[in-house]
């Protein structure tokens, strides 16, 4: 189903019948011998970037040693000091009351 009816709006621009939008006389800016240096701090958040990347987002140990303390029951949880830990990174607001 066509929605235009076959008519083209005047706004539209056909960019492949269109020659180069540059004046004549201008010269294209650049050449061959334009180059891009990155600076060493630069290649080094690049490779802790790709590091990071390769470094599963759990830590199996941890999760494997946490499992076995639960299972065979030293692993307690303190209520007292959950609730503390809660209210120490999220204080109530006046408006939370």
């Amino acid at each position: 189903m066509r929605i235009d009816n076959g008519i083209r709006a005047p706004y539209v621009v056909d960019l492949s019948s269109v020659a180069s939008a540059r004046p004549k006389g201008v010269r294209q800016q650049g050449s061959a011998a334009d180059r891009v240096e990155i600076s060493q701090q630069g290649k080094e958040l690049a490779r802790l970037k790709k590091e990071l990347g390769e470094l599963p987002d759990v830590r199996l140990e941890r999760v494997a040693l946490a499992r076995q303390q639960m299972q065979y029951g030293p692993y307690r949880i303190d209520p007292v000091l959950v609730a503390q830990k809660m209210m120490k990174e999220q204080p109530l607001q006046g408006d939370d009351l």
